[in-house]
């Protein structure tokens, strides 16, 4: 399905372990900054918004980004539960995921 979209679809044998595997995905990065989604994400239009001014605005000597990570929905789909954690980091920067990081 991504393979519609981009060329950019690389293969990673699923260990059981997030960890691992957004690392790889980091170091397939090639542009200044990597933001990472799960597959279960939601991106919100208005966080979406937010995304694209960023994108024209950020200034180059920041490292990383904290963005509202939505947790819970109503069964209306409204948010009910908010954190906030980093999303877009700085590829030339030694950001790595270490320790186990699995599904719940």
């Amino acid at each position: 399905m991504a393979q519609e979209w981009t060329p950019h679809v690389f293969d990673y044998k699923w260990i059981d372990d997030f960890s691992p595997t957004r690392n790889y995905s980091f170091d397939q990065a090639t542009m200044d900054y990597i933001m990472w989604l799960d597959a279960d994400d939601i991106l919100l239009a208005e966080d979406r918004q937010k995304i694209l001014e960023l994108k024209q605005s950020l200034d180059p000597s920041v490292d990383a980004v904290l963005m509202i990570y939505h947790t819970l929905f109503d069964e209306n789909h409204n948010v009910i539960s908010s954190v906030r954690r980093f999303r877009l980091v700085k590829r030339g920067k030694p950001f790595r995921w270490y320790g186990y990081v699995t599904r719940i």
